[in-house]
């Protein structure tokens, strides 16, 4: 009997040393910066544009606007993604909005907020220096304290996703 009260002591202390990971550190941030071989018009048009998306943001389906002017600061849209066999949708807000220079928006889906900001810069004559800050918050304990492990994962991500971005306003795809 005694052995088993101490396991059942040994998964409790477990289970609590995890959920306080997520009172320790509730907000995961990583930074992304790409250098692009583009005018940074061409950047921000090509990473606005709905029909490029799926391009370089895999399982992107669509954007519909729900409230709000088009890509105008306080709009809000609905972001949809086909994941596996399901369809997934977020709320994208703009929070900020600098044409060709900066944008910064917040996602809300049922189990995380994110808020990202992006900054266009010119760094050379007809090239482009693009930063990425993202904050990722959970809306709950479990996925909070699970969000300290999943850093890797989410940098990861992002980066692949921003390197096809890359390769995709560089190419002569968009060059129409």
């Amino acid at each position: 009997m005694r052995i088993i009260l101490y396991i059942v002591g040994f998964i409790l202390c477990c289970l609590l040393g995890f959920l306080l990971f997520g009172l320790f550190k509730p907000v995961i941030t990583y930074d992304i910066k790409l250098s692009l071989n583009r005018p940074i018009a061409k950047c921000w048009t090509v990473y606005h544009t709905d029909s490029l998306k799926n391009k370089w943001m895999p399982g992107y389906l669509r954007t519909t606007l729900l409230t709000g002017t088009a890509n105008s600061v306080g709009s809000k849209n609905t972001i949809f993604y086909q994941s596996g066999e399901l369809e997934t949708s977020m709320i994208q807000t703009i929070d900020s909005l600098t044409k060709e220079s900066l944008i910064a928006y917040t996602i809300d889906n049922r189990s995380m907020h994110i808020r990202t900001h992006i900054r266009f810069t010119e760094s050379a004559a007809n090239a482009c220096l693009m930063q990425i800050h993202n904050e990722v918050t959970a809306n709950n304990i479990f996925i909070k304290s699970l969000l300290t492990f999943m850093k890797p994962t989410f940098e990861s991500a992002e980066q692949a996703n921003y390197q096809s971005l890359k390769k995709l306003i560089e190419s002569k795809e968009v060059d129409e």
